[in-house]
């Protein structure tokens, strides 16, 4: 029994001896790391480009309509202008329609080789071949009185200026073309002629 007792003593001197014991030396200091930085993210892709849209329909013009009471009337005084394919002679626009602000309708005018067949397109003036005295087209929304004098000078040719000029026409219209039906009258170009050209008698 003392033999147990005095392990038992021996062992818990031990412990306290330890535990006694001088202080142990201290550990280093870790080093200061400085940590890495992260990588920078990717850029994330373009979005996809949205699609078209549709085009619109197109917009319409209605061509005018004849209009009735459009007239063309020579004067009574013959063409004074021999040459052929060139007339003197004025001819009275009647029967234009006094047209609102927002109105696209104008009156076009041409020469034609019938009341119907038109060759020769108008030009505004007195002293150009195929000039016809007024603006062309007219515009009827700034319309100052109910009749145009349309005017054929000497010694503008008309055309070809061969003779095949034998109407003055006048149409409605507007961009998206002429009425079907137009004012017209002859002109009766009372020119020489090919049978006489080069004649001194």
């Amino acid at each position: 029994m003392r033999k147990i007792l005095l392990g038992i003593s021996v062992l818990f001197s031990l412990a306290f001896l330890a535990a006694c014991g001088g202080d142990g030396s201290s550990g280093s200091s870790g080093s200061d790391g400085t940590g890495t930085t992260g990588a920078t993210g990717t850029t994330g892709d373009t979005g996809a480009t949205g699609d078209t849209g549709a085009t619109g329909a197109d917009g319409t013009i209605a061509v005018p309509s004849a209009d009735s009471d459009l007239a063309i009337t020579a004067n009574t005084t013959a063409d004074s202008d021999v040459t052929l394919g060139q007339v003197a002679r004025t001819f009275t626009l009647s029967g234009t329609d006094n047209e609102t602000a927002d109105s696209r309708l104008r009156y076009y005018g041409y020469l034609g080789t019938s009341s119907t067949a038109k060759t020769a397109v108008a030009v505004s003036g007195t002293s150009a071949a195929n000039s016809i005295g007024q603006t062309i087209p007219l515009d009827t929304r700034l319309k100052t009185a109910d009749n145009y004098t349309l005017t054929l000078t000497a010694d503008e040719n008309l055309g070809g200026a061969d003779g095949a000029i034998t109407h003055l026409i006048i149409c409605p219209g507007n961009e998206a073309g002429d009425a079907t039906s137009c004012a017209s009258a002859a002109i009766n170009d009372r020119g020489l002629g090919a049978l006489y050209a080069g004649t001194t008698d």
